[in-house]
């Protein structure tokens, strides 16, 4: 809710300048939603289970990929998520299933940190020069996305149903003790609202803040140290 008083505040005081930043931080998510499901629907294939590929989903078209609540929840409260890519761990036949289903949780994420860091590396080697970043919006973009991508990452990774971090404990837990931690995944998102609604009645308290909020913070500066440009 912060976010969007934020958004309200500069509004007014610059209404066009206001506008164009949203439409980047908009652009900025839908290009991480889109690469980090992409990358969960082709490892998914590669593994062997193609029911991605059967419902659309290996495709880079954003429409595909995002999902409308997780794309309001990024604007109001700056994290978010996508269109969950289904996965048929049965189906998973080149590497034992539930190692399979860990790995593609992970690859999610891991296209995030990916993305982050060739954006990075281009602006410090001068793949994209210094004249083009000297355009506000484009060197806006450029690093709001870079900020994105590790916010959606760094979030993803949080061990909680139904996000990519759950799944990837799962991974490494002992087979039966996994399927018995697996049943919380029948509450969805509730434990993820539960801690929302918390956060935005109770602004001392800041659950997500203090879950991401570091590490967020330490991955956004070494990219920035990366890039030369700090």
């Amino acid at each position: 809710m912060s976010m969007i008083l934020q958004y309200l505040s500069e509004f007014q005081q610059d209404p066009l300048s206001t506008l164009l930043l949203v439409v980047v931080i908009i652009l900025s998510i839908i290009t991480a939603v889109t690469i980090h499901e992409f990358s969960h629907a082709v490892l998914a294939d590669r593994l062997g289970d193609h029911t991605a590929r059967s419902l659309g989903r290996l495709t880079i078209n954003p429409s595909s990929h995002l999902d409308p609540m997780g794309s309001i929840i990024f604007l109001v409260a700056g994290f978010g998520w996508g269109k969950p890519v289904p996965v048929i761990q049965n189906n998973i036949k080149k590497i034992s299933p539930q190692t399979g289903l860990a790995l593609i949780s992970l690859v999610g994420p891991a296209s995030n940190f990916a993305l982050a860091l060739i954006l990075a590396l281009m602006i410090r080697i001068q793949l994209i020069p210094d004249l083009i970043l000297q355009v506000d919006i484009i060197a806006s973009f450029i690093y709001i996305l870079i900020n994105v991508n590790i916010l959606l990452g760094v979030f993803n990774l949080l061990p909680l149903p139904p996000l990519d971090g759950f799944k990837v404990v799962l991974g490494f837990l002992p087979t039966r003790l996994a399927h018995s931690v697996s049943g919380f995944e029948r509450y969805g998102a509730i434990p993820l609202f539960g801690i929302l609604i918390v956060d935005m009645a109770f602004e001392k308290i800041n659950i997500f803040n203090t879950l991401i909020g570091k590490p967020v913070g330490f991955t956004v500066e070494l990219m920035l140290n990366i890039t030369g440009r700090v």
